[in-house]
């Protein structure tokens, strides 16, 4: 199944595509640019071995939007087919955790199956993936707009929908 919640995105446009920075690993800034498209990333510093990119934002929109549509909708990075399902690391307990962003307009759609590739999505990322996403600067942001998959309502529980 291919994530995608485009029809209900190019409604909105925001906030994952506003400020349009998101994380993205050395083997998805490969699949952006060996499918075609102009390289608009930048290395992020980094504690981690692993290598890390953002995406360039113009005018405090992602590079990639283009027409109110996003360029890379084949190869978009895991934190853009997922979201509004978003990871954290729980340093505590060492381990991942995932929620909901509660400011998608998209929510209305969003059911348990969506959910759960989601899921399967983040689970293919490194944990030094998660712990640098976990990391940044917008993290005490996110996690203001963020609930735990358990604890979403009922309402947005739909089944295999």
């Amino acid at each position: 199944m291919t994530l995608s919640l485009i029809n209900h995105c190019l409604k909105c446009l925001n906030p994952c595509c506003h400020p349009g920075d998101p994380l993205l690993s050395e083997r998805e800034r490969n699949e952006i640019i060996n499918a075609g498209h102009k390289d608009l990333m930048y290395e992020v510093k980094s504690k981690f071995n692993e290598k890390f990119y953002r995406i360039k934002n113009e005018n405090k929109q992602c590079s990639y939007l283009v027409d109110n549509k996003c360029s890379i909708e084949k190869v978009k990075p895991v934190l853009c087919r997922a979201f509004p399902v978003d990871v954290q690391w729980n340093y505590k307990e060492n381990k991942r955790e995932f929620g909901l962003r509660n400011d998608c307009y998209a929510m209305e759609v969003i059911n348990r199956k969506f959910i759960n590739e989601a899921v399967k999505e983040f689970e293919k990322v490194s944990d030094e993936w998660a712990r640098k996403f976990t990391s940044d600067i917008h993290y005490e942001k996110r996690k203001k707009r963020h609930a735990k998959i358990g604890n979403i309502k009922q309402s947005t529980d739909r089944g295999n929908q």
